[in-house]
């Protein structure tokens, strides 16, 4: 999976015509160990979620309790046939900083660099298509962006997106110190090129370059 189209919601537009709700989905988990279990599963409804409720048959009553300490990551199958991941990865704000406890977060795109979001929660719609939302209760609506690179354990926090005065000026900052292995990329960020809107077109512009020549130099 490279890219897929994520769904970004703030609460107080929902309406009655558009109501967010948990529904079992098929999907899979992926253990810390390696081994796979496929079946029906519930996507965390928070980052911070402690377990993954899992069902062998959608039919079937029995539901286990899956604690999320012992899960590396989940996917889901809409009925669209999109597909959602989710990773439990440790962020932080920046190196050298104390990295939190790991999160569930939703992959974005991946490559070279693996762009993750999250907000207030997740939900599904009725048709599986998972959504990120933000909710307004405690503040303006945002979305959080976290990136991990190579075979980086952490994810560090590289934007956000919302409407908050700086967010563009954050952007540039981050870019400048995660990007830099993409100069030219780094220069049209700061030429206001893109902006706090496009971080994941960014990332599947960086990670085509890193593709590009990584490929190059294994020649």
């Amino acid at each position: 999976m490279n890219s897929l189209k994520i769904n970004l919601a703030i609460a107080l537009l929902l309406t009655a015509n558009f109501v967010f709700g948990q529904v079992y989905q098929r999907g899979s988990i992926t253990y810390l160990n390696g081994d796979v279990k496929t079946g029906y599963l519930l996507i965390p409804e928070a980052p911070k979620q402690k377990t993954i409720k899992f069902k062998l048959s959608r039919n079937i009553s029995q539901v286990d309790k899956i604690q999320s300490e012992d899960i590396k990551s989940i996917s889901v199958e809409s009925k669209d046939s999109n597909i959602y991941y989710f990773e439990r990865v440790s962020v932080s704000r920046k190196p050298g900083t104390k990295p939190l406890k790991p999160y569930w977060l939703l992959v974005c795109t991946s490559g070279y660099a693996t762009l993750y979001t999250s907000s207030s929660y997740f939900e599904s719609d009725d048709k599986g298509n998972v959504f990120v939302v933000a909710s307004s209760s405690s503040g303006p609506p945002t979305f959080n962006y976290f990136l991990r690179k190579g075979n980086q354990d952490i994810a560090y926090y590289f934007g956000m997106t919302g409407n908050i005065i700086g967010l563009n000026i954050m952007l540039k900052k981050n870019a400048d110190q995660y990007l830099s292995d993409y100069p030219e990329l780094v220069e049209r960020i700061k030429n206001k090129e893109f902006t706090h809107r496009d971080i994941k077109a960014i990332i599947q512009i960086y990670n085509d370059y890193m593709k590009d020549n990584n490929s190059i130099q294994h020649l």
